[in-house]
Formats: C-alpha cells, structure tokens, sequence
C-alpha cells in the first residue's frame, strides 16, 4: 500500500511511503528495489525509519535535515548496512512547496544520495517516490543473440542465416546482410520462402525505338523509379513521369507485353507561375490501389 508524506506546519510525516531505486552506482543500493519509509520529523528535521522490501540492505534510519523554503529541499544523511558490509550515505530530498503538493503526492519526491561537486550534485544514486514503473519491452530477437537453428530462423525472413564452419566444429547465425565469405557454409532460412535469381544480362524495356516499349515522343522519359500497380481490370500498368512534360503509362498483362500509351497524358503540367499554388511542373511519381481506385503521389518543381 502506498500513502502520502506531507511538509506542512506540523513536519514532516511518512506512513508506508514507497520509494524504488532509479539508478544507484553503490554496492548495497540495487535498481528497482523497494524502501519504505515510516516516521514523523518536524519541520527543523529528525530520524525516519527506512526498510528495503526485498531484503538487500538490513532496516536503516534516514536522518532528515530542516526544510529550506528557498531551495525547497532537506539535507538527508543514511547508513545502510548487509552484514558485516556498511555504505554511508549523504545527500538531498527534493521536496514541493508546502502549498503546492499534488493530491495523492509526497511533499519529498525524490532523495537523490551523492556529493555537491563544482557542477552541482554528482549522483551515487537516487530514489524515486512510487512503486517500480513496468520493465521496459524484451528487445525483438537478433542475429547474435540467437543459439540454435530454430531461434536464426524465427527472427525474419532473410534476416538472419544460420551458417557452418568449413571444418564442422562450429554454428553460429549470421546477419543476412553480412555473411561470411569463407570458412562457412550457410543454409537457406527455414521461413526465408521463395527466392530470386538475378539475370546477370540487362534488358531494355522503355526507351527510343527500337526499345520493346517506346517513348511517345523524345521528352517521353522516366525522370522518377517506375511504379507499378494492379489496375481494377487485373492489367499491369507501370508509372513515370518526367517533370513538365506529359506523363504517360505502359499498360500490359506481364512485364513482356507492356504497351506505352501515347494518347492524351494522364497529368498535365500547369505552369503555373505562381509559387504557392504548387502547380508548376507537375509529374506523377508513384501510384497505388486503394479498394479498386488508383491513388497517385505527384511531384512538383517551380522554376522561379
């Protein structure tokens, strides 16, 4: 159970107060365990009885000091101890103006334990009022983290391979990106799925005649990288456009049998001499179906 502490006229007060450890760069302090503090001190400061929940440090006693109403904090001095083993502890307690502390709030927030330096408070460790915040998300798995076979597979399609050295002694999982180039053998992903060859010749599909696609006239080039789209009928069509002059498309069943449509364009460019209605040259630079409609991205360049 979690209560409030409060700074008023009366003191300083806790009743179960929890606080959990934030950070802390010393041995009996631990990160994310639990102290709760009981007690009463008035407002020229006293002793507060602390306890770790988990055990890390035996009951100790936090000495608080006054409460400064320009700097809004109070010295606090500690020692914790786990057997034979002891820290001293010295710091402060950052606190809300007495008339200004939320409901459901502790006047003292934050103890932070450390030493005054040249640039200000140097931190050993702090605690922060409240129970632990939730652990923060697993990270997603990764290649170098991955041991076995099953696990390389699972962290993605062609992301990771799960690879042999040459003398059989060894397995480890690659980046897919970076595999080694000898002294290993790597097998396909067991979820890689279909695989592409590469040709290694180059083909031309779009460009002067006798190009199997021709231009529609000599500024008919691609100045963007091709988009291509289902259209509704179930024909392909593929998109580039060249800024300022008329953008037209290849239409076809396959890849191989595209046509380049030369009548009217598609888009035509405005030029628009007025920079602010974006309406200069205008060429479509990407196109997609949504729900049977085609949507398409523009480019637009204004030559002042």
């Amino acid at each position: 159970m979690i209560t409030t502490l409060a700074i008023a006229a009366l003191g300083l007060t806790f009743n179960n107060s929890m606080f959990h450890v934030i950070f802390s760069s010393k041995d009996l302090l631990n990160v994310r365990d639990l102290h709760v503090f009981n007690g009463e001190a008035p407002d020229s400061g006293g002793d507060i009885a602390a306890k770790c929940t988990n055990g890390t440090v035996d009951p100790y006693t936090v000495t608080f000091g006054a409460f400064n109403t320009t700097t809004h904090q109070r010295h606090v001095s500690a020692t914790i101890k786990q057997r034979s083993k002891s820290e001293p502890l010295d710091g402060h307690a950052y606190c809300y103006p007495p008339s200004e502390v939320p409901p459901g709030r502790p006047a003292c927030y934050t103890l932070v334990w450390g030493k005054v330096g040249p640039g200000g408070m140097q931190p050993d460790a702090e605690l922060s009022f409240g129970p632990n915040p939730p652990p923060a998300p697993p990270r997603p798995p990764q290649c170098q983290t991955s041991y076995n076979q099953a696990a390389c597979d699972a962290v993605g399609a062609h992301a990771c391979k799960w690879c042999t050295s040459s003398d059989g002694l060894h397995k480890l999982c690659f980046d897919g990106t970076n595999l080694p180039t000898t002294g290993w053998q790597c097998e396909k992903s067991a979820r890689a799925g279909a695989s592409v060859t590469l040709s290694t010749t180059a083909t031309t599909v779009f460009g002067p005649a006798p190009s199997p696609v021709a231009q529609c006239e000599s500024t008919d080039v691609c100045d963007t990288p091709v988009s291509g789209v289902k259209l509704p009928n179930g024909q392909l069509a593929l998109y580039c456009g060249n800024g300022g002059y008329p953008t037209h498309r290849m239409v076809g069943a396959t890849l191989d049998t595209l046509k380049r449509e030369c009548g009217p364009s598609i888009l035509a460019s405005q030029q628009n001499c007025d920079p602010s209605a974006y309406a200069f040259d205008n060429w479509v630079s990407g196109v997609s179906n949504v729900g049977g409609s085609l949507v398409a991205t523009i480019d637009m360049e204004y030559h002042g």
